[in-house]
């Protein structure tokens, strides 16, 4: 009886560490550490980690994802409709041929800054860490470096930059 509860409390114990020790403390999930990254196009680059102190929208998407392409169009309209001086739009593109995406980019009219390809595609970290195997989303970060909204509409961007 004695070694039954004390094999019992053990295996209790074991999965109560393994659980506080995985990756889940950094997730791309609300209220959860972003997970940090960095990307570059031929005329800028971003590191998440550097952009401390700021809102980011992360929005990431690919062409052959109509809801993703649409979120980031509106996206990309709204903050150059307005002055989002506090917020940074960071666009994360997917595409399989870096041709279709400078095709899709000019027919959206998106703004070069703020729009990258990632040449990994499937491979590459953002597209593991955030979870991308699962959809494509747009991912709001605080200053902090917290997700505080998944996919958030104009109006939820509208009230964070009032404050």
């Amino acid at each position: 009886m004695k070694k039954s509860l004390i094999t019992l409390v053990s295996l209790a114990l074991l999965v109560l560490f393994a659980s506080s020790y995985s990756s889940n403390a950094v997730d791309a999930e609300v209220g959860r550490l972003a997970p940090s990254f960095e990307i570059q196009n031929d005329s800028s680059s971003f590191s998440l980690g550097k952009a401390k102190g700021k809102y980011v929208l992360l929005s990431l998407w690919t062409s052959a994802d109509a809801d993703s392409r649409m979120r980031n169009m509106e996206y990309d309209s709204h903050f150059n409709d307005n002055d989002v001086s506090s917020m940074s739009l960071i666009s994360v593109n997917f595409d399989r041929n870096e041709t279709i995406y400078r095709e899709i980019a000019r027919r959206d009219n998106l703004k070069a800054g703020s729009h990258f390809y990632d040449r990994d595609g499937h491979n590459s970290d953002i597209y593991q860490q955030y979870h991308l195997n699962e959809g494509y989303n747009a991912f709001l970060i605080a200053p902090s470096g917290k997700i505080i909204a998944v996919n958030p509409d104009l109006k939820t961007l509208t009230t964070i930059l009032r404050r």
